[in-house]
């Protein structure tokens, strides 16, 4: 009896010790895959950067979409269009942008000697000095964030997580902070929010259509809903016919 105890004893064992491995071992890639979302989302803003910095120079022809909202985030009047051509060297530090019509005509922006350029229709133009941080934004298409994504995107994430094919960086915890999300396979933005310093959502943005260009990717929309506690601001930019990396000399940035 009791060698029939001992062997009914054994396997009983044998089952908890197999039963308590397998958790073991079921829990750990789990537990691996969760920790490898850090670095895997670092690679994703370094491929993200790296492709930005691709960009030497750009000529860009775009469409530009203005709709006013109210506070609650419906049309409040008919929305406004315009067309614009920029005109970007990285290298240059140089930015010309035009429309076909209307005043001013053109706007010309020397990051180097930092002053902003307008010329109108008239015939007259007038120069303005800007601030270091300000020459930097102006001398870069509109938007800026897109071409010069690094202080968009957190280096620094206090957490990640996975959303169908993304990543999602977000900055803080608590308000006001910064959601980014970052495609997994190509490292393109595909959409960021922002929240204010009481937790809702101000600014709602998708960027859409990536594709190829001269090895760089470019994309072909962005969708920006900003929302203000009394109005907000739905602007919708399309790019078209983007022409990446184009040589560019000076008679490109000489105002008409």
């Amino acid at each position: 009896m009791a060698t029939m105890r001992t062997m009914s004893f054994l396997p009983s064992s044998r089952i908890a010790s197999g039963a308590l491995a397998f958790l073991l071992l079921f829990s750990l890639p789990l537990s691996a895959q969760a920790g490898s979302l850090e670095p895997e989302a670092a690679a994703l803003r370094a491929e993200c950067l790296a492709n930005a910095a691709a960009l030497s120079s750009l000529d860009l022809s775009s469409s530009v979409t203005i709709e006013r909202l109210s506070a609650g985030g419906q049309s409040a009047g008919a929305a406004g269009e315009s067309r614009e051509r920029a005109r970007w060297s990285r290298t240059r530090r140089k930015l010309k942008w035009s429309r076909p019509a209307g005043d001013p005509v053109a706007c010309l922006a020397d990051v180097t000697a930092r002053t902003l350029t307008t010329a109108f229709a008239s015939g007259t133009t007038y120069t303005e000095t800007l601030p270091a941080d300000q020459a930097e934004a102006m001398g870069t298409p509109f938007p800026a964030w897109l071409w010069r994504p690094d202080g968009l995107i957190p280096s620094n994430p206090v957490q990640v997580r996975e959303e169908t094919g993304t990543l999602v960086l977000v900055s803080s915890l608590t308000a006001p902070s910064r959601e980014v999300w970052l495609d997994r396979a190509t490292g393109c933005l595909v959409r960021f929010t922002e929240t204010d310093a009481t937790g809702r959502v101000m600014r709602t943005v998708t960027i859409s259509g990536w594709t190829k260009e001269s090895g760089v990717w470019v994309p072909k929309a962005v969708d920006d809903v900003i929302q203000g506690t009394e109005n907000g601001l739905h602007r919708v930019v399309r790019f078209d016919r983007p022409v990446v990396n184009p040589p560019l000399g000076d008679s490109d940035f000489q105002l008409p």
